[in-house]
């Protein structure tokens, strides 16, 4: 059996990117597009240990929280080709749109090539609020 997902970055709010751009005009940030992003690491092993030669499953759950639509959303990840060899999926994907209330996601599945301790870091995510509004990220 597969072991419980473990959670590598907690949920990332993209909340003080909406503040700053809402500075600058009249529309209430509740009123954006507001993506909550997830990034979850799995495998098969005790205590989700990363172990040279064996795969993991890396999964991005994007949720559009906002009342408007994110267009041109993409996700970037890294993990270094010199310690992981990407098995299927991609660690770099874009969405057209993610509508409000709409839940999207990404699949990686990896393998540790190497020895030692890596620390993953944040996912970048970047969308505009609509057509012709300013980036977020």
């Amino acid at each position: 059996a597969k072991s419980v997902a473990k959670t590598l970055a907690a949920a990332v709010l993209l909340f003080a990117a909406h503040c700053v751009s809402a500075e600058s005009d009249s529309e209430p940030v509740s009123e954006r597009a507001l993506l909550l992003v997830h990034k979850s690491l799995e495998t098969s092993l005790a205590n989700n240990a990363l172990v040279k030669n064996h795969n993991f499953t890396v999964t991005y759950t994007i949720v559009n929280k906002g009342a408007e639509d994110a267009v041109d959303v993409e996700l970037r990840d890294d993990w270094p080709s010199v310690s992981f060899d990407v098995l299927s999926g991609s660690s770099n994907n874009s969405w057209p749109v993610i509508t409000s209330g709409q839940e999207v996601s990404a699949v990686v599945v990896l393998q540790a090539k190497t020895e030692g301790t890596f620390t993953s870091s944040r996912a970048v995510v970047e969308y505009s609020h609509g057509a012709g509004e300013e980036q977020v990220d």
